[in-house]
């Protein structure tokens, strides 16, 4: 384990003295999202919540609170900010939305915490003008996605895909998803980050998607839950597919998004299964090999950037 530089020799907790660094630019971009239901985040969006514009409040309120981080976390250190850059990506369908901050400084220590209070705050803010009309809202994945300069170096998280077997994790690059919305100040920097890595360190290359797969994927249909085709398919073999099965009934049901491989609605092959009910998406599939890859590469659109997946190993290859 690292040592913890914010404990003296007697386990006392202490500001780390940061005077003998030099100041370098420090830059560090963090994420976050709330939830709430689709139906208020189409009234936030078209301007209709008594208290005002929503998203405007809660960018100052995410600005002004990273000029504040040093008065709300006892430890850190007062910095010369030189941007704080604040945006938001409402994705109504999924009921969230995504909360994207950047923090730069020239200064002796990192722009970490501002650039994760920032998101803190902002949702916080959303939260405060929406819970009138729903409580039940939440606010999660407040996360450090990026960092850049200081002693330690660059840091970029990386995504985890488990296989089975209890095989080590490895890390994979981000699928490149559409452009966000998120300001021309962030636009450049989530580019890059979602972007698969060149240099194949840490990372594996995109496939090239081949014609027939794509062929494929342009015969991907939308099912309602209750079409025959999918309900006999996952009743060929109830144990492999429970959690598809249980995701039929109320009212989890209301969360899914089925996508279909087949013939026609009565005759189902390979199906996939985007379930948003969770803080985290998660996204199930049922087929074979080549039919789970045109469904994945059907749905790219609707696919959150970041979702729990449940795939057999073959799906991997």
């Amino acid at each position: 384990m690292p040592k913890l530089t914010h404990l003296d020799a007697q386990g006392q907790v202490r500001m780390v003295d940061v005077g003998d660094k030099t100041p370098t630019g420090r830059r560090a971009l963090a994420r976050g999202h709330i939830t709430a239901s689709r139906a208020l985040l189409t009234d936030m969006v078209d301007g209709r919540i008594p208290k005002g514009d929503v998203l405007a409040a809660a960018r100052i309120a995410g600005i002004l609170a990273a000029k504040k981080t040093p008065e709300l976390i006892p430890l850190c250190h007062t910095l010369n900010l030189s941007a704080i850059n604040v945006n938001f990506e409402v994705d109504a369908e999924a009921e969230m939305v995504h909360i994207f901050a950047e923090a730069r400084a020239t200064d002796r220590t990192g722009v970490e915490m501002e650039a994760m209070t920032a998101v803190m705050v902002a949702a916080l803010t959303i939260y405060d003008m929406l819970k009138s009309a729903d409580r039940t809202m939440t606010i999660g994945g407040v996360e450090l996605i990026r960092k850049e300069g200081g002693r330690s170096g660059n840091y970029e998280r990386t995504v985890d895909v488990v296989l089975p077997n209890s095989a080590p994790a490895r890390p994979v690059a981000a699928v490149k998803r559409p452009a966000l919305d998120v300001g021309d100040e962030l636009e450049e920097s989530l580019a890059s980050l979602l972007e698969p890595a060149k240099d194949g360190k840490g990372s594996n290359p995109p496939r090239p998607v081949s014609s027939s797969v794509l062929e494929r994927a342009a015969t991907v249909k939308k099912l309602r839950g209750d079409e025959a085709g999918l309900i006999s398919l996952l009743a060929r073999d109830p144990v492999a597919s429970a959690y598809m099965l249980g995701d039929l009934d109320k009212p989890y049901a209301e969360h899914c998004e089925w996508y279909a491989l087949g013939s026609d609605t009565e005759d189902v092959k390979s199906v996939l299964l985007l379930y948003s009910g969770l803080r985290m998406p998660a996204v199930l599939a049922k087929g074979s090999t080549p039919d789970i890859e045109a469904l994945v590469e059907a749905a790219p659109n609707d696919l959150p950037r970041r979702f729990y997946c449940h795939v057999r190993s073959a799906h991997l290859s």
